[in-house]
């Protein structure tokens, strides 16, 4: 549905508009980030699952995901290969692997989060003012349904 077409059930709206943009945003070009090489969106997004819960298994982080855990651990590889994230060995059973950032990563967490928030933070402030404070204020309410939606993938 494009932006000229008109939806009877707002909420249908409203996620169709939701779609397009995570749609668009997955397809925006990587950021170069000061000393860093860009990185797409999938590898942020396994790179910001590992920052949020180290220590998780590749298996943990697909399912939070919802993608498949041989996507998840060829993206782990590359994050290695850059020195964001390392794989250790639990104490108790050294046929688990844990996934934690590295120092490198945590040093850069925020300018890799910029790298990408920038790109959409520049479009946003070319935006009218009435629009920007409606995206503002709608911040919680995005952030509640990320919340739910992530809730439903969550196994039980």
């Amino acid at each position: 549905m494009s932006g000229q077409e008109q939806s009877a059930d707002p909420i249908l709206e409203l996620a169709s508009a939701l779609r397009d943009l995570t749609w668009t945003v997955q397809r925006m070009e990587p950021a170069e980030t000061a000393g860093l090489k860009a990185l797409p969106a999938l590898d942020v997004a396994v790179l910001k699952t590992i920052y949020e819960r180290p220590g998780m298994s590749v298996s943990a982080a697909a399912a939070e995901l919802t993608m498949h855990p041989n996507n998840v651990s060829a993206v782990v590889r590359k994050l290695m290969v850059e020195g964001l994230v390392k794989r250790r060995t639990t104490p108790t059973d050294k046929r688990v692997t844990e996934l934690h950032p590295t120092a490198k990563a945590l040093k850069n967490r925020d300018k890799i989060s910029a790298a990408w928030s920038r790109h959409i933070a520049d479009v946003i402030a070319r935006l009218d003012a009435e629009r920007r404070e409606q995206l503002v204020s709608a911040i919680p309410a995005v952030q509640a349904l990320v919340a739910e939606l992530r809730s439903l993938d969550t196994p039980k």
